[in-house]
């Protein structure tokens, strides 16, 4: 009998606090959505090659952009694969039973 009592209360209230966390939810995705508004539009975008420009944008939202480059070898130590121009090395392992 209180077990049955106990579903008949755990269900609505389930319900219902439901639609608040929804509600909650949807509230936090709008303030995400209006600060990365704010963040681009201030954003301003440095040349890495101007020193100066570095150091005017120093403490402020900046972004940078251009093609990575790299002459470092990568070796894996495991395996002795090496990799020249890359800027990482990524193992993968699978191993397969045959029967």
């Amino acid at each position: 009998m209180t077990l049955l009592i106990i579903k008949y209360l755990i269900g609505p209230l389930l319900f219902l606090s439901s639609f608040a966390t929804i509600w909650l939810n949807e509230k936090k995705a709008v303030l995400d959505y209006k600060r990365l508004e704010l963040a681009e539009s201030i954003c301003q975008e440095v040349n890495p090659s101007n020193k100066q420009q570095i150091m005017q944008s120093h403490g402020q939202l900046s972004y940078v952009s251009g093609l990575a480059k790299t002459n470092h070898v990568i070796t894996d130590q495991i395996s002795s694969v090496s990799i020249q121009n890359s800027m990482r090395l990524v193992r993968t392992v699978e191993v397969m039973e045959w029967r």
